[in-house]
């Protein structure tokens, strides 16, 4: 369905973010992402002058290096552009997530190692929008294994529920689409709205 029309007006800001999955010649897996903020006015800035409309204010990207288990063995980050000299200094912010393990939890985890100070809040919402192209990823990886392989890289919570049910309205318990693809699954009484 179409979106009606817009009334007059005009650009203020603009976020871009694209993240991309790769398979790696060793197995390994490369989820990268870029994220870009533009204004759409010009600005002046005490470290980099007069940033004109269009360009730049944060230019950033992050590399995740995964495991088939979706456990991130390395991970680097950059800075091409930042609107304050100090920025550039907590780059390597994003090494502080080998180890961890992009399952149930990961945003929690990955804000307890890198948010507030010990970051960057543009590479944290980077961070963020890159872990579910790391499980698509892992799903492509397994493409050739069948789609149960696909639907199985979605690994159960600790509590052996399933994170895919109740995350959105086709995968919500009860559903033509859960019963479909977990058929043993049995909603709980607290499932059931």
């Amino acid at each position: 369905m179409p979106r009606s029309p817009p009334v007059k007006r005009e650009l203020l800001t603009r976020r871009s973010i694209v993240t991309e999955g790769y398979l790696r010649e060793d197995g390994l897996m490369e989820i990268e992402g870029h994220l870009v903020d533009v204004r759409g006015y010009d600005m002046s800035n005490e470290w980099r002058g007069m940033v004109t409309r269009g360009t730049p204010a944060h230019d950033m990207w992050v590399r995740l290096t995964v495991d088939a288990s979706l456990t991130v063995v390395a991970a680097t980050s950059s800075m091409d552009a930042s609107p304050h000299r100090t920025c550039p200094e907590i780059q390597h912010c994003a090494g502080n997530l080998v180890g961890l393990s992009i399952a149930s939890g990961f945003k929690k985890q990955v804000r307890a190692r890198i948010g507030g100070t010990a970051g960057c809040t543009h590479i944290l919402a980077l961070i963020e929008a890159m872990a579910p192209v790391a499980v698509h990823a892992l799903a492509g990886k397994r493409r050739d294994e069948g789609r149960s392989a696909t639907l199985d890289t979605y690994l159960p919570r600790s509590d052996g529920s399933h994170p895919l049910i109740g995350s959105c309205h086709s995968y919500r318990p009860g559903s033509p689409t859960v019963s479909m693809l977990w058929p043993d699954y049995r909603p709980s009484e607290r499932d059931v709205e």
